[in-house]
């Protein structure tokens, strides 16, 4: 009696909402529908017969009855395709087997429903595993990473479709609603409405559905800012495990001057420090020098090390507009890294935006914003404290002097080409695995520095000559000259 009266009561619940959210000729369809199984459940209890009853009664007038027995007697919580929650729900749902299982489903292998969307990384097989399957059968190693790239088939329900589960023992009701309307990464939008007769359940399950989004959140996720029309948002581009240090060659005490400010920056006393002395608590460094020094790399670095999530921003768009950007701005989160790349090239030179507007004003030649409108999202009143913002640039004699006075800019760091010793640093980074002896190690590494000239390549240009080599030390250094001739004639053009 108990389990069929549970069915019944399961049956109502997901009828109720599909007439919520279906339309008025289904509501009647399934109004006539479950109440013909109502009246026909002899073993059901009068209650129920007495509810059935009240509903044949009031048909008519249907669409408001359900939505005043939801609203009084169920709570509700809705997520859009525009927040960074729907991803991890709908992995969340495509891992619970009874939605999973649902009568309708949709099946696919990456979403197009949201922006925050990412492919699922699967378990990797370690380097050394990796190694061994390819020099056992090198054919049967391709075939293996063929399928690897193959996306797992997920399973949801459809859209307008509702489906209810039980978790930790409360009944829930789920919907996807459709919403019409495009943007750059979406044929459509929806929310996820989820229904329930207890508020902290349905908390309960969210909390553990953002435990699921943060399994790895030690990985640095990469968020780019889009304005469209009149919708401005973050979606994001990737996630990646963090970059070692050591990966990253610069001259001198670049990075540990760096990371040590920041880390001032971030203690706890320090915020309440700039409050006492009413500074604005936000920092800001300009990386400049030319492509291929490592400005971008240093972003990646200093992100993991403090556990960041990188916001990057184009300027040189014309479909940024002046209220998209003061929208996308005020959505950061705290204790977020924002790069503006190649800030000199949103307004030309400094020249020309002289000769169009005072300084500080800005021109709106390759941007569909001023530079006004920038300076006040980046310090103006209600700006986004608690950040770290960080602009490149490859040309920074072009850059508008009050775009880069202290309290925007706090910190300049010049990226140049590649000295003696980074040069050496390089060449030791690329064989040290290959288990040589490290003194051999080291003076191979002067032999290939005596061949290359500092401060002519970039560290990009000269690690794209060693992965031609990254097994063979000694004929790298054998071809360094050749490579350093034509490079300087022309003929080879270093990547920078």
């Amino acid at each position: 009696m108990a389990r069929s009266t549970s069915h019944i009561i399961k049956a109502v619940f997901r009828f109720l909402l599909l007439a919520q959210f279906r339309s008025s000729q289904f509501r009647s369809s399934a109004l006539k529908a479950i109440l013909r199984f109502l009246f026909l459940a002899k073993f059901m209890s009068s209650a129920l017969t007495s509810f059935a009853k009240l509903l044949y009664y009031f048909q008519d007038k249907w669409g408001n009855l359900t939505t005043w027995i939801l609203y009084l007697f169920t709570y509700s919580i809705s997520i859009s395709s525009f927040d960074e929650l729907h991803p991890p729900l709908m992995k969340w749902i495509s891992q619970n087997s009874s939605l999973a299982n649902a009568r309708h489903s949709i099946a696919r292998t990456k979403s197009k429903w949201s922006m925050w969307a990412q492919n699922d990384a699967d378990s990797e097989d370690d380097a050394e595993t990796r190694g061994f399957q390819f020099k056992e059968n090198e054919q049967l190693y391709w075939k293996r990473q063929k399928q690897k790239g193959l996306q797992k088939i997920k399973f949801e329900p459809t859209r307008g479709n509702v489906v209810t589960f039980y978790y930790k023992g409360y009944l829930i009701g789920l919907c996807r609603e459709a919403k019409p309307g495009t943007t750059i990464l979406t044929e459509e939008s929806e929310v996820i409405w989820l229904y329930s007769t207890n508020r902290s359940i349905l908390q309960s399950l969210i909390r553990d559905v953002r435990d699921l989004q943060t399994s790895k959140d030690d990985w640095v996720q990469y968020f780019r800012g889009e304005t469209e029309k009149d919708v401005s948002y973050w979606y994001l581009l990737a996630k990646e495990p963090p970059r070692s240090p050591s990966t990253l060659v610069l001259d001198g005490e670049v990075l540990a001057d760096i990371v040590s400010d920041i880390k001032e920056y971030l203690h706890p006393s320090t915020e309440a420090f700039y409050k006492r002395i009413g500074k604005p608590h936000r920092r800001g460094f300009l990386l400049y020098g030319p492509p291929g020094t490592g400005k971008s790399s240093l972003c990646a670095v200093l992100a993991g090390i403090f556990c960041m999530n990188i916001y990057t921003l184009s300027l040189n768009s014309s479909n940024v507009t002046e209220s998209g950007l003061v929208k996308i701005f005020r959505d950061l989160p705290d204790h977020a890294m924002i790069v503006l790349e190649d800030i000199d090239r949103a307004w030309g030179s400094v020249e020309q935006s002289k000769t169009d507007t005072p300084s500080g004003t800005g021109s709106q030649a390759r941007t569909g914003i001023s530079l006004s409108a920038l300076l006040n999202v980046l310090d103006g009143h209600g700006a986004k404290e608690r950040r770290v913002l960080f602009m490149t640039t490859n040309h920074r004699e072009n850059l508008d002097s009050a775009l880069t006075r202290p309290g925007r800019i706090d910190r300049t760091f010049d990226l140049g080409y590649a000295t003696e010793e980074m040069i050496k640093e390089l060449f030791s980074l690329f064989y040290e695995p290959l288990g040589v002896d490290k003194d051999e190690i080291l003076g191979l590494a002067g032999r290939f520095a005596s061949e290359v000239p500092g401060k002519i390549f970039t560290a990009a240009a000269i690690q794209n000559f060693l992965l031609q080599y990254k097994d063979t030390p000694e004929m790298a250094i054998s071809s360094a000259a050749d490579w350093v001739e034509k490079s300087r004639l022309g003929e080879e053009e270093p990547i920078g």
